[in-house]
């Protein structure tokens, strides 16, 4: 077995973030998890990922560095001056929910998928159907349907906080 090609002086914070920042500039987005987790990536069939990460190894550092240097993903992520995704309901956000596709490159929170599902029910006086939302979205408005399953757990779950939500 080959051991791993290693940063020369190890991994810190400052390496770490500069690495986050290099990521994005190059792929317009900061990296996820699995994209700096080759045995990640191609359990879940993304190869080209994978591959990529190998090929400039060791250019970024392995997930699981970056959680123990930083805490978690997110943390790092935040030292970076990336928005994260976090556990909970999140009262406020900065992204406008008529953003022109592409403006927002960040993960989608609870509040986010919220108001947009509201912003739907406003339009068309019922709130969304789970197949409704599949239909193709090219405005920036809402996340895709896996992401509000990923968040809540059930699209019903989704519909049900967002009525419930609704005097917030």
């Amino acid at each position: 077995m080959t051991r791993c090609q290693q940063r020369p002086g190890g991994w810190d914070e400052p390496a770490v973030i500069a690495a986050i920042h290099a990521w994005t500039a190059r792929f317009g987005g900061p990296p996820t998890a699995a994209d700096w987790n080759p045995a990640l990536a191609r359990g879940r069939g993304d190869h080209a990922v994978a591959d990529l990460f190998d090929a400039e190894r060791p250019r970024w550092p392995v997930s699981a560095t970056v959680r123990r240097i930083c805490g978690s993903w997110n943390a790092a992520l935040a030292a970076a001056g990336h928005r994260t995704r976090q556990d909970g309901i999140i009262a406020s956000s900065s992204r406008a929910i008529v953003a022109p596709a592409g403006a927002y490159t960040g993960a989608w929170t609870q509040a986010e998928v919220i108001a947009a599902m509201r912003a739907h029910r406003d339009l068309t006086g019922s709130w969304p159907t789970s197949s409704q939302w599949a239909l193709r979205d090219n405005s920036g408005r809402r996340p895709l349907t896996k992401t509000v399953q990923r968040l809540f757990g059930a699209w019903s779950t989704a519909v049900t906080i967002a009525h419930i939500a609704r005097g917030q």
